[in-house]
C-alpha cells in the first residue's frame, strides 16, 4: 500500500533526480505499484507533471506586474495600450488584482502607461532569476536551487526558441495537461503558435530551458504569492513553514525581481480552508512578508 508519508517521499526523490527504479528500492516499495499510483493521481488531476521554464534566461525581457482596481467595475484595466501579455491572474483580496506577466523591461513604468484614475500599481519589475523550490527528503523543508543548476550557460536561442519558451510558461501556469507527452506538447505548440518545425525548436533548444517537476496539488487553489524576504534562507523557511502548517500544498517555481532582499512571485498551490482558518498559522519568520493571492482566473 502507497501510503501519503510514501507518496510523498516518492515525489521529493522524483524531484531530486532519482529513477523511479531506485525511488521503489529506497522506500521499500513495489516499482510497478508506485507506477500505477502515480498515474492514478495524475488521471485524478491530483498530481502535475510540471514544467518549469527558465524565462530568466531568455533575451527577451519578462517582467511582473500586480496592479489593484480601486473597483470591482467591468472593462477595468491597469495597463494602457495594448501591453505584449504573456499571462494575467484574476485574484480578490480586499480589492480585484491582476498579476501580469509582460513580455518587455518593466522596472520602470512610464506614468503614462497607467490607468491611474482605476488602479494603483502595487508592485512592477523585470525577473532576474528563477529559483526551483525542491522539498527534502523525508523533511517538510524545502531548498531553492537556481536556474543555472539546470541549464547550460551557453545555450544559443533563435526568436522561435524564445517565442515557444513563452509559450510553454504559459501553458504551465498553471497546467493545462494531465498526463502528457513530448508529441502532446508539440502539437498543442503548433496549434497555439502555428509555427514550422516546431518540434524541431523544441526538442534541440527549448527544452534546455525546461525541467520537468512533480508538483502534488492535492485538491488546492492555485495562487500566487508576492514576496519580500531579507535572505534565500528566510524565503526557503517560510515555504518548510507554511506547509507545515498545511497552508501551502506544494510549490512550483519562484520568479524573482530583486535578489537583496528577495522580491518576487512564487507559484504554488495552497488549501483556502487552512489559509481562512483563524487558528492555523505559523512562527514568526523575521524580514518577511507577504501577500496570498488565490487565483479566480486566468487569461
Amino acid at each position: 500500500m502507497i501510503t501519503h508519508e510514501v507518496l510523498m517521499n516518492a515525489i521529493a526523490l522524483l524531484n531530486n533526480g532519482v529513477s523511479l527504479n531506485i525511488v521503489s528500492k529506497t522506500l521499500g516499495v513495489n516499482r510497478t505499484q508506485l507506477s500505477r499510483h502515480l498515474n492514478t493521481l495524475i488521471k485524478k488531476n491530483l498530481l502535475v507533471k510540471y514544467l518549469n521554464v527558465f524565462i530568466d534566461r531568455l533575451q527577451t525581457p519578462v517582467s511582473i506586474v500586480i496592479g489593484e482596481l480601486k473597483q470591482k467595475a467591468t472593462g477595468l484595466r491597469c495597463l494602457l495600450g495594448n501591453p505584449p501579455l504573456i499571462i494575467s491572474y484574476y485574484s480578490y483580496t480586499s480589492r480585484p488584482t491582476i498579476i501580469s506577466y509582460v513580455r518587455d523591461d518593466y522596472s520602470g513604468i512610464d506614468a503614462r502607461s497607467i490607468a491611474a484614475d482605476a488602479c494603483r500599481i502595487v508592485f512592477y519589475g523585470r525577473i532576474s532569476q528563477v529559483l526551483v523550490p525542491i522539498q527534502v527528503v523525508q523533511n517538510p523543508g524545502f531548498t531553492l536551487l537556481e536556474s543555472s543548476v539546470f541549464i547550460d550557460k551557453d545555450i544559443l536561442l533563435d526568436e522561435a526558441d524564445e517565442v515557444i519558451a513563452l509559450e510553454l510558461f504559459r501553458l504551465f501556469n498553471p497546467c493545462i495537461f494531465g498526463r502528457w507527452r513530448t508529441s502532446d506538447l508539440v502539437g498543442t505548440l503548433k496549434k497555439s503558435l502555428g509555427a514550422r518545425d516546431t518540434y524541431h525548436h523544441f526538442t534541440r533548444h527549448a527544452v534546455a530551458l525546461t525541467r520537468k517537476k512533480y508538483v502534488y496539488k492535492d485538491s488546492g487553489m492555485y495562487s500566487l504569492i508576492f514576496v519580500s524576504s531579507d535572505t534565500l534562507d528566510a524565503l526557503a523557511a517560510l515555504l518548510s513553514q507554511l506547509h507545515e502548517s498545511q497552508i501551502l500544498i506544494d510549490v512550483e517555481q519562484a520568479n524573482m525581481v530583486s535578489t537583496y532582499p528577495f522580491i518576487g512571485v512564487i507559484h504554488a498551490w495552497i488549501s483556502l480552508d487552512k489559509l481562512y482558518d483563524y487558528n492555523k498559522g505559523h512562527d514568526l519568520i523575521e524580514g518577511v512578508s507577504y501577500a496570498i493571492y488565490p487565483v479566480f482566473s486566468v487569461h
